[in-house]
């Protein structure tokens, strides 16, 4: 093979001016530049209120989601891929192909039996078993692993067993959660070992993979369902993970956020969620600095939910610190989680009226931000939700929404 081969040439106007690398997420500034989100969210969050690239002055520091550039990179990321795979020897495809090409070792019945004795070497092996490729976790599961495992978490074992098993269970229920195995893993004694990890595990491995696990369970059908979202120490359990002091980018908090997203899910639940302390919680999340883009989309999943009942909307309205990390999050965060967002802030301002919200809005200079919403590519219906919040603000906030109506933003197309 060639060396040209492997060799992608990347168009200048993909590359962020910042790290100079392929473009995630473009976003452009009111000076016209595109930058990669999480690159120009750095360089303003560090204080700075210049363009990078022509060192103006920031008369706005908003961004606006530039879904043209997006596109043309996804185009060019799918053709540039489909060259790659033309050449299945490359090192990328010979990592992938041993990692696929793994077997389960000859002692798993053996091991297996460990595990039902509840010795921890045995817990530790088929963790680490199934972290070597889908074959394994899927003799793991034939040969009775999922079984053996919740055995453990039926019985009390001492929390460093306990915590392997979550590991060892994580994976295997990232490719089957049947309804035998979600009836095996959601007895009473297992749900309280799964709150046990969550509220006294010390492994953040473990924990976000007891996480994962209670997400699977919370999403495989309505009894495991159920039996996940009547458990107050569960929801108690996440509360504490995400609201903990972790270090920047710890997944066991991501891991809670979109777990918390799937019980706030099912709509008995939800009170449940709320009573518990989830929107605060939440809020403390959005306020992180280093919050991933999927985790924040969980985040303002669970505020948008929380906002369907009376309990919910009380809770957020009563924290000005909620709508103001809402609003700070709008054209921030991608897609799917500003439309959240939006729904919110239409909730608790336009539908419910609540002052108290509204004027969180206002102070927070949201109406700018919804306006410069409008102006995005968003979906039809976040652009009606929009409109109705610049009326309700409109209506009642006359002297503080005029300075916006004669302003727009003008992006340029990359």
């Amino acid at each position: 093979m060639r060396k040209d081969d492997l060799c992608i040439t990347v168009p200048s106007f993909f590359k962020c001016p910042i790290s100079l690398d392929v473009m995630k997420s473009p976003v452009s500034l009111c000076t016209g530049v595109t930058y990669d989100r999480s690159s120009i969210q750095r360089w303003l969050d560090s204080g700075n209120n210049t363009c990078p690239a022509t060192m103006q002055v920031l008369q706005t520091k908003e961004v606006v989601p530039n879904h043209t550039l997006h596109r043309l990179i996804q185009m060019w990321s799918e053709t540039s891929s489909t060259k790659r795979h033309l050449h299945p020897n490359s090192p990328l495809d010979h990592r992938k192909q041993h990692a696929d090409s793994v077997q389960p070792p000859d002692d798993l019945p053996k091991v297996i039996i460990g595990v039902r004795d509840g010795a921890i070497d045995s817990v530790k092996r088929v963790a680490q078993i199934v972290q070597s490729s889908e074959q394994c976790r899927d003799a793991v599961a034939t040969a009775g692993g999922v079984d053996a495992i919740s055995g453990v978490l039926r019985v009390e074992k001492g929390m460093a067993v306990l915590q392997e098993a979550v590991k060892a269970l994580g994976p295997i229920l990232a490719v089957r959660s049947d309804s035998a195995t979600a009836e095996m893993l959601t007895t009473p004694e297992a749900v309280r070992s799964f709150a046990a990890v969550l509220a006294e595990g010390n492994d953040p491995e473990a924990v976000a993979e007891c996480a994962r696990a209670i997400e699977s369970l919370a999403t495989a059908n309505s009894d495991s369902s159920s039996a996940i979202s009547a458990s107050d120490p569960i929801v108690a359990g996440l509360v504490k993970v995400i609201t903990a002091d972790s270090p920047a980018g710890a997944r066991e908090v991501e891991a809670a956020v979109s777990c918390m997203a799937a019980i706030a899910a099912l709509r008995r639940a939800r009170t449940r969620v709320v009573r518990l302390g989830t929107v605060p919680a939440i809020v403390r999340f959005l306020q992180r600095p280093d919050s991933g883009a999927a985790a924040l989309e969980k985040a303002m999943k669970v505020l948008e939910l929380a906002s369907t009942c009376a309990e919910g909307r009380a809770a957020i309205c009563e924290s000005p610190e909620c709508v103001t990390s809402i609003v700070g999050k709008l054209m921030k965060a991608g897609g799917p989680a500003t439309e959240s967002g939006v729904v919110v802030l239409w909730s608790v301002c336009h539908a419910f009226r609540d002052r108290r919200a509204a004027e969180a809005v206002v102070k927070s200079n949201g109406p700018a931000k919804i306006l410069l919403l409008m102006q995005s590519n968003c979906s039809p219906g976040v652009r009606q939700m929009a409109g109705d919040l610049l009326k309700t603000f409109r209506a009642d906030y006359k002297n503080c929404l005029s300075r916006y109506e004669s302003k727009a933003t003008h992006i340029m197309p990359f």
